[in-house]
């Protein structure tokens, strides 16, 4: 696709891979990002509608990314780690739920002894589930967003800053940045706390080399974030 298209066009290599991220994070994140504001309905969960529509968009785009990266050459999968599924990537997506947590809860702990303001600005958008019975939707909706974003941000991005030649250093702070900018809408504390958590799933993902661990690592934070909130009152 890509490079045929290349060689037709006369566009250096080097040159192609670059443009390709830019046009897929412009399609795929950008006018979400560019349409955020502060008033995103806590109680958006609690819709079954929600779901579906998220579902419908979503899905399409995980199988279009894929899609593009298989018409890479033979091998397309390695230099993106998308491997196949393991009972064992079950385990590390839990022990990577718990890291996040781990990271997290110092953070906003500081930033409540820093500022009471500060730590209320921190929790972001304050969730909302009114029944138990919307767990289930809510969970498959955790586990495709974990899907798609880590299959962007971590597996996508990371590989192709490597094709760039970018040095690791590099890659993770330019993807971070990206990852934890659509968040700014919640504020800048919250999206600080996203950039943590992008900073902890891509160490996770260089480590394991699985994007299933660090995907269902994302989901089981989402998660247990949404169902935290049928108990605490997040606002």
């Amino acid at each position: 696709m890509l490079d045929d298209y290349t060689r037709k066009s006369g566009i250096g290599p080097l040159r192609a891979e670059l443009i390709e991220p830019i046009l897929l994070f412009a399609v795929f994140f950008l006018p979400a990002y560019l349409l955020q504001n502060q008033s995103v309905d806590p109680s958006l969960f609690d819709s079954p509608l929600f779901h579906g529509i998220y579902f419908v968009q979503t899905l399409p785009m995980i199988l279009f990314l894929l899609f593009l990266l298989s018409r890479k050459g033979p091998h397309w999968w390695i230099p993106y780690r998308i491997t196949r599924f393991r009972t064992r990537d079950i385990g590390r997506g839990v022990v990577i739920w718990l890291a996040v947590w781990a990271v997290l809860i110092p953070f906003f702990l500081l930033i409540s002894l820093l500022n009471t303001g500060l730590g209320e600005e921190a929790v972001g958008v304050p969730w909302n589930l009114s029944s138990p019975a919307i767990l289930p939707l809510v969970f498959s909706t955790c586990l495709l967003t974990g899907y798609w974003e880590e299959l962007f941000f971590r597996a996508y991005l990371d590989g192709q800053f490597k094709r760039l030649g970018l040095s690791p250093a590099r890659a993770a702070v330019a993807g971070v940045l990206l990852f934890a900018s659509g968040h700014l809408y919640q504020g800048l504390i919250p999206a600080l706390g996203t950039a943590i958590i992008g900073a902890v799933l891509l160490y996770a993902f260089r480590r394991t080399r699985s994007l299933h661990a660090v995907a269902l690592g994302h989901a089981f934070y989402n998660f247990s974030v949404l169902a935290l909130s049928l108990y605490v009152d997040f606002g």
